[in-house]
């Protein structure tokens, strides 16, 4: 149960209205709705709530529907989706029903109350996405709340919305749909256009007000990658780089180019590629305790022959390794997990080490090409 929050508007802003949230208690499930059913308990009413909670979520998201009010719209369902989409990326999301639908500055506070209770989760910032008549209510909430990140207007109404101009340095995103019959997308525009940067705005071509038919383009925006799927480019780096060494042979393989200071070798450079593909694979990913001396990758010394097995070697690792990536989990092996990558995900930490990978092949490019006078790198 969370203390007494009470939450007012900036007093850049000259309304008073204010809420205090005192409890919080959950109830049954809402019939046919997924997430949890949560009852704000609060100075001006009892709010309804779902819950779609993400363990330990840095981040949480709020949205709200129409002038109707539920929990219904938009698009069959596309808030309960989404919130699931969003669950499994450490997200939180609340979904709420106003206390009285159609009054802005009440339907506001709502926000605010459903704010300050994702903040007492841990779950800050927050994002407000609000459709139709809630474009404008999560524009006033956005403008007025400290604790929101950015906000999403959805098909919005211009009226009772012009505090975009005030939502600044927080993005805005406006989405509309240009078969829109209900608020046109002329209103989508407008608010655009009274809001400041950083903002965005997205047109669909054929989405009408309710969002029934726009799901599909929703979903073309999204892309799903089964881990299995980074393996052949792995180790197509892999193999390039150990074709670049056999190009170059064993008596330049040990040589800097060009003698310069500061470079490294082309062993050194494919031996770091071995050594960070274990670390973010093997140890990170798969929990296995590898030891790894970095600064001694970058002065190794050898044969063709000797990358040749040790690629083969570290290409059976990534196929058994990249079985164990669960991508919106955190790392099996926290300990060795750097400061600034506590937040990441393993999906997170298996696209850096493709990123490095891929990084590393074209050095290893330029550095053959240096050294065998090719091209402009010469």
């Amino acid at each position: 149960m969370p203390a007494p929050l009470h939450r007012r508007p900036s007093p850049d802003h000259p309304p008073t209205l204010s809420i205090g949230l005192h409890d919080v208690r959950t109830g049954p499930p809402h019939a046919g709705e997924p997430g949890e059913s949560v009852l704000l308990r609060t100075d001006r009413g009892d709010i309804q709530a779902l819950l779609h909670p993400a363990p330990a979520a840095p981040h949480g998201v709020i949205w709200v529907g129409g002038a109707r009010g539920g929990f219904g719209r938009p698009g069959q369902g596309a808030y309960a989706r989404l919130a699931e989409v969003l669950r499994r990326d450490r997200i939180s999301s609340l979904r709420l029903s106003y206390r009285h639908p159609n009054v802005l500055p009440e339907c506001a506070l709502d926000i605010m109350a459903g704010s300050s209770y994702l903040t007492h989760c841990h779950a800050q910032p927050v994002v407000l996405v609000g459709h139709s008549f809630g474009g404008a209510v999560v524009i006033t909430a956005g403008a007025l709340h400290a604790h929101v990140a950015g906000v999403v207007a959805l098909a919005p109404q211009t009226y009772g919305a012009p505090l975009a101009g005030k939502l600044a340095p927080r993005p805005l995103l406006v989405v509309h749909g240009k078969a829109d019959t209900r608020l046109p997308y002329s209103c989508g525009v407008q608010m655009y256009h009274w809001a400041k940067e950083p903002k965005q705005l997205v047109l669909y071509e054929g989405a009408e007000h309710a969002w029934t038919n726009t799901l599909t383009p929703w979903r073309r925006k999204c892309m799903s990658i089964a881990p299995v799927e980074c393996v052949p480019y792995m180790s197509a780096a892999f193999d390039g780089m150990l074709d670049i060494t056999e190009e170059l042979g064993d008596e330049r393989l040990n040589q800097r180019p060009q003698n310069m200071p500061n470079t490294s070798t082309p062993f050194a450079i494919l031996t770091h590629c071995i050594g960070l593909t274990r670390y973010w694979l093997g140890t990170v990913i798969a929990g296995r305790q590898i030891p790894r001396d970095r600064d001694a990758e970058f002065s190794a010394r050898g044969t063709v022959a000797d990358l040749r097995q040790a690629v083969q070697q570290i290409q059976q690792e990534i196929q058994a390794d990249i079985t164990h990536v669960q991508g919106d989990q955190p790392s099996a092996f926290p300990a060795t997990v750097r400061p600034q990558h506590k937040e990441w995900t393993q999906g997170h930490f298996l696209m850096q080490c493709y990123k490095e990978l891929a990084q590393h092949h074209g050095h290893m490019e330029l550095t053959r090409d240096i050294m065998l006078g090719r091209g402009p790198a010469s």
